[in-house]
């Protein structure tokens, strides 16, 4: 099989049939050798219902429902971890990865890449929160960790069987897609394109859960928040010797011991969320819970 297509889905009831029709139009162009994996990542509308009719009419689409909602990183495993292509292809359900691009982007791979990712120039329909909420993240991400991660890069990309054997040996628990990708190295290309609006519905990515999802990318591939306490020990410490040396020559009049206390109060408090931060992720991986549990598959899919 030339490459299997991985959608993960949440509540797509409103775009899915538009995706289903642009993805077969779109490989039908270049290719009839293909499989697309729906993962149903616990949604609570049609998404289903509407999944298992389209693995009904075309033996090629293929539908796994999770229990509950894992997650879009949960979802991308599990279908990396059931495609039996050549290649495999990841992409939002919600029309913002052009299907019409996944042409391209398998031409770029038998050139000789072993991953090609979307990276997005223009993000329509966004708001300025999102867009510099987003850039803040890639900022902050490649300045903190060792692992880069290209910015306005998205989990759209196709990659090889090289690529997708090392990414399927990464058991982080609280995966981070994009960071995984950019850690196991190999050679990439960026694909630039402009991203559109949603074809339809909602973002299922609001302000907590896109800080949830940049805070476990940032811990997994980075200690250097860890580090974080010295450098505020180092800064707090400048800060009372010159407010000593300017006491003592009279420059100014102080009573540090009130704003003292309250400054060692809130770095204690930064210290702790920190640690406690990595403590969890630590507590995540010793628990070794499965990335997501299956509650049903299309007849046309052996269940894992």
């Amino acid at each position: 099989m030339e490459i299997s297509i991985v959608i993960p889905c949440f509540n797509e009831e409103e775009v899915l049939p538009l995706t289903v029709s642009r993805l077969k139009k779109a490989l039908a162009e270049w290719t009839n050798d293909f499989e697309v994996i729906f993962i149903d990542d616990g949604s609570t509308d049609k998404t289903w219902e509407l999944i298992k009719n389209y693995c009904k009419e075309d033996p090629r689409l293929k539908g796994v429902k999770f229990s509950r909602n894992f997650g879009q990183e949960s979802a991308v495993v599990c279908g990396v971890e059931l495609a039996k292509g050549e290649k495999v292809a990841i992409i939002d359900a919600d029309l913002q990865d052009p299907p019409e691009l996944l042409k391209q982007m398998v031409e770029e791979v038998n050139k000789g890449f072993d991953v090609v990712y979307g990276q997005r120039k223009f993000r329509e329909g966004e708001t300025f929160f999102k867009k510099f909420t987003a850039n803040l993240f890639y900022k902050t991400m490649n300045f903190l960790s060792e692992t880069k991660i290209p910015e306005n890069a998205s989990n759209f990309r196709v990659i090889n069987n090289k690529a997708r054997n090392a990414f399927l040996k990464v058991s982080d628990r609280n995966i981070f897609v994009r960071g995984v990708f950019s850690w196991i190295g190999f050679k990439q290309k960026p694909l630039i394109f402009d991203r559109p609006a949603r074809a339809g519905g909602e973002t299922k990515y609001p302000s907590l859960r896109m800080f949830k999802l940049a805070l476990a990318g940032i811990i997994l591939h980075s200690k250097s928040p860890l580090r974080f306490s010295l450098l505020l020990a180092i800064f707090l410490l400048i800060s009372i010797l010159i407010q000593v040396a300017l006491s003592v020559f009279e420059l100014i009049e102080i009573r540090s011991e009130i704003i003292l206390i309250q400054a060692l109060f809130f770095l204690n408090f930064i210290v702790l969320w920190l640690m406690g931060e990595y403590v969890g992720h630590i507590l995540d991986q010793t628990l070794k819970r499965p990335f997501f549990l299956i509650d049903e598959v299309t007849d046309n899919l052996n269940k894992l």
